[in-house]
């Protein structure tokens, strides 16, 4: 009973300490059904650290258990049902392992993905087969690129950066990959879960401060075992700067600018808005403006200088509402810039 109890809580490892005490032949003998299923279930909950331990695994034992049931008329359609499924379950674990020579060559590819983290001013690199990496900042004018494309998303293209020279550029050495074990006590694996490849990960300092840019990591040395294929392996991903806080009132059309440290309005922020046409998919420019002492900028009224108002300058609103998709807000200051 309090096996059962246990593994409806999937508290492997003490279910695993608690049978391995268990007089098996006095137990058997009484409730033969549960122990055989329990032993068997088990044995198919263990930790696997590499591919190879599933290679070696052996399921006859298992298959032996669910075969012997199956044909044993019990009578007791609850364990018949678990019995059956557990069989299905090695099932599948056998398909995997007849492709598992072939597919463990996965586990040898190169893997390199990483992210920015602003809190710690890190770069988090996850990556696999690699030994080394080169990392390249490249600076952002953000109005020149928000003007050529102000619903530019964050995946900024590398084009851009061709003809312009990366500073710094550094060769990065990553961490030795090291054997890991589960610390805690349930810490069990099913097994067949160890065909996934496994990342390291590796954090770096960061190097862009306080300005906007677009770091790029390339792989510079592969492990003498990882399998290449002669493609790029590089990635790549923006980092914008501000400390602003940033309330938008779409009903209103207004904007307020605060300072996201002293929570001060911020004055003098230069505004550039975008207007993306509904029907014409033109993108067109809407205006430009500076926030007030107070740290709010109207975005949506505009003057009849603008000659795609023309006509509309009382009631900018029901033009905005007829025929904009969309608007884009560039706001920069002293304190960073941000696109909204």
């Amino acid at each position: 009973m309090l096996t059962q109890y246990l593994l409806l809580q999937n508290r492997i490892g003490e279910i695993q300490d608690i049978f391995s005490h268990i007089p098996l032949e006095e137990v058997t003998e009484k409730h033969p059904i549960q122990t055989d299923y329990l032993h068997a279930y088990l044995k198919t909950r263990t930790r696997m650290l590499d591919q190879e331990q599933f290679l070696q695994f052996d399921f006859i034992p298992i298959k032996e258990t669910v075969k012997k049931k199956k044909n044993q008329n019990f009578g007791i359609q609850k364990w018949r049902k678990r019995f059956e499924e557990l069989g299905k379950f090695v099932q599948e674990l056998k398909k995997g392992y007849s492709s598992a020579h072939s597919s463990s060559s996965i586990n040898l590819h190169p893997l390199l993905k990483f992210d920015i983290d602003p809190v710690s001013q890190g770069l988090v690199i996850q990556h696999a087969n690699i030994k080394s990496v080169t990392t390249a900042y490249y600076e952002m004018n953000i109005e020149v690129m928000f003007s050529e494309n102000p619903f530019m998303n964050e995946a900024v293209s590398h084009d851009a950066f061709k003809l312009i020279k990366p500073t710094p550029v550094k060769c990065i050495e990553l961490n030795e990959p090291k054997s890991q074990k589960g610390d805690e006590e349930d810490d069990f694996d099913i097994i067949g879960m160890a065909q996934v490849q496994f990342a390291h990960i590796s954090r770096v300092p960061f190097k862009g401060g306080n300005k906007n840019m677009m770091v790029k990591i390339k792989t510079n040395a592969f492990t003498s075992d990882a399998i290449t294929t002669g493609q790029k392996n590089e990635k790549s991903c923006t980092y914008y700067y501000d400390s602003l806080s940033i309330h938008i009132s779409e009903g209103f059309g207004i904007v307020r600018v605060m300072d996201e440290k002293t929570k001060c309005p911020v004055i003098c922020a230069y505004v550039k808005v975008y207007a993306r046409l509904k029907r014409e998919k033109r993108v067109e420019f809407w205006k430009d403006v500076y926030t007030g002492l107070d740290g709010f900028f109207d975005y949506m009224s505009v003057t009849g200088s603008n000659a795609f108002v023309e006509g509309h300058e009382d009631d900018s609103r029901t033009l905005v509402d007829e025929r904009m998709d969309k608007m884009n807000i560039l706001i920069m200051s002293k304190e960073g810039a941000v696109v909204k």
